[in-house]
């Protein structure tokens, strides 16, 4: 059985996705040595899901993936670069709060990074289909 963007969501379906046959078992092998190269690795990583998810969206097979480095190097950049945009107010806050000692900016500093949170998947999830970024 091959699990796909149509199989049930399912605890167990979440854990075996990545590991369901040998090429996507090499692939999570192949950025599990990746991601210990700092920053570069886990920027390649990124791109590689993004990759995935956008030949899922368009109903290709996920895998092989880690097959055009420029691209999961370029979606990895912006995705990390989003995810900079999304939390930079509320580390702002935070920052400004904890030198500050004011604890209802720090309050205000958590709701903002929790808002964050919230809408990364959503970010990503529309970044994954067209690589549009906007």
């Amino acid at each position: 059985m091959e699990i796909d963007l149509n199989s049930e969501l399912t605890f167990r379906n979440s854990f075996l996705f990545p590991v369901q046959n040998v090429l996507a078992r090499k692939e999570v092998l192949l950025g599990a040595a990746l991601v210990l190269v700092p920053v570069l690795g886990w920027v390649l990583n990124m791109g590689h899901r993004i990759e995935m998810v956008h030949k899922m969206h368009r109903g290709q097979p996920a895998w092989p993936s880690w097959n055009n480095y420029g691209r999961l190097l370029k979606s990895g950049t912006i995705a990390f670069l989003g995810m900079i945009y999304y939390y930079l107010p509320g580390a702002i806050l935070a920052v400004i709060s904890f030198h500050g000692r004011l604890p209802w900016l720090g309050a205000l500093a958590v709701g903002l990074l929790f808002l964050a949170t919230l809408a990364m998947p959503g970010y990503m999830t529309h970044y994954c289909r067209k690589y549009d970024a906007r």
